[in-house]
């Protein structure tokens, strides 16, 4: 059931890849379920799932911050989608660089991209977790096996072939998270067997929590592989509604994985917590119920890595090679290839973090990079100089870098970072005036 699962969501997605012209962008075809499937099929990879019920068995309800700041980003998202699609641009750093010039686009990209590969990194060790569940390997064996199974799903599908397998994956999903939570209430009659201060949201500390939402919320709106989505709906209409979608969907899938994260910790014989989710699903359902919900964990940590990967691609093709995107499938996929390899060699050093704290730290990186000279861009059109803006960006990644690296654990380093970040920008509107 495992392997029918994950054969049948792949072979959704390369059929309809196939059928599609437009590889990266779907060229404004998606209707808003494809929209949707898009950003969840990214969004709600093995940080979501994985990293979630890791982050509830170690920490309790506090780890729904992944989903629930996922959810309130695609609410900024749909705020932010008709000035994505009025802008006529095909990346967000393409946007940066009309308003700024080259030389912020390229500093805008290789920043981007330096925070898109902390989540590629993220889903790879999530996948290979969830392997070695399953099967008694190294974690190198892992890791490739995970890598090889990504390369095959998004290179042969494309952001159409993610839309609609993002569309299977959720249905599947969706079931699974429904039947676990039933379990879990079943098992803990009706929760009430789970130490009640398992259920603080805050448990990793205040500012913690919150501040781990924040790079979520900031980070979805500065994400290529999100915008992508937008860009690839037919109209602004459909973008706005599939956006909206993801907003509501997203959370329940959270609370259904922190609940199974936290039931696992209950037990008198511990598992390792990145194992949590799939080792309750072979535990304690049927065996056949069980493969069905574990290659749905395993298809959507892959859905989560080529959704993230095939963005960065296309920046790296788009932004930096300067190629069109619909004329250079050929590069996009090559590109893939490469940046995955890359990953799984930073994965294999990375095997001792959280799954959730990487893509925490992957989405504000990406916050930092290049959120405040796309605000501007948007509302400030022509008072930031050129200059500026390439300081800007590389200040608040410089200053984010810094604080959470030798910050103290109350300190944001996203919010440091975006204020550091302020500065240049607030130099150069007042030099004009």
């Amino acid at each position: 059931m495992i392997v029918l699962t994950v054969a049948v969501i792949i072979a959704i997605g390369v059929i309809s890849g196939r059928s599609s012209k437009g590889f990266a962008t779907a060229r404004g075809q998606a209707g808003a379920w494809i929209v949707t499937g898009a950003i969840i099929g990214t969004l709600v990879g093995g940080q979501a799932t994985i990293g979630t019920a890791e982050m509830g068995y170690n920490f309790g309800f506090s780890g729904i911050w992944f989903t629930w700041g996922s959810a309130l980003g695609c609410l900024l998202l749909y705020f932010m989608s008709k000035r994505l699609r009025d802008s006529g641009c095909s990346t967000l750093l393409e946007l940066v660089g009309k308003e700024f010039g080259k030389k912020a686009e390229v500093t805008g990209s290789l920043l981007s991209l330096f925070g898109m590969f902390f989540s590629i990194v993220a889903q790879q060790l999530a996948c290979a977790a969830l392997i070695r569940a399953i099967v008694p390997c190294s974690l190198f064996v892992a890791l490739l096996a995970s890598t090889v199974m990504m390369l095959v799903y998004v290179v042969g599908g494309g952001m159409v072939g993610a839309g609609k397998g993002g569309v299977a994956k959720l249905i599947l999903l969706y079931g699974a998270s429904i039947v676990c939570g039933a379990v879990v209430m079943w098992r803990t009659h009706g929760l009430g067997d789970i130490d009640p201060a398992l259920f603080n949201p805050f448990n990793r500390g205040l500012s913690v929590d919150l501040n781990s939402a924040l790079s979520m919320i900031l980070g979805v709106v500065a994400t290529q592989s999100y915008a992508q989505a937008v860009w690839a709906g037919r109209s602004t209409a459909v973008a706005r509604k599939g956006v909206l979608l993801s907003a509501a969907l997203i959370p329940p899938i959270g609370v259904a994985c922190t609940l199974v994260g936290m039931y696992m910790h209950s037990l008198p014989q511990p598992v390792h917590a990145s194992t949590a989710f799939p080792a309750f699903a072979l535990q304690f359902l049927p065996h056949w119920l069980g493969g069905i919900v574990v290659g749905t964990l395993l298809i959507t940590v892959i859905g989560g890595a080529t959704g993230i990967a095939l963005g960065s691609s296309t920046i790296v093709v788009r932004d930096l090679m300067q190629r069109q995107l619909d004329k250079s499938t050929t590069l996009v996929r090559c590109t893939l290839v490469g940046v995955m390899g890359l990953a799984l060699a930073c994965a294999t050093l990375l095997s001792g973090s959280f799954i959730n704290d990487l893509g925490f730290l992957s989405l504000g990186l990406r916050a930092a990079s290049i959120l405040l000279p796309m605000s501007c861009a948007f509302f400030l059109p022509r008072r930031v100089r050129g200059t500026c803006a390439v300081a800007s960006m590389i200040g608040s990644v410089a200053t984010m870098i810094i604080v959470h690296v030798a910050g103290p654990h109350w300190l944001s380093p996203t919010l440091c970072g975006l204020a550091a970040g302020t500065l240049p920008i607030v130099f150069s509107i007042m030099k004009k005036d």
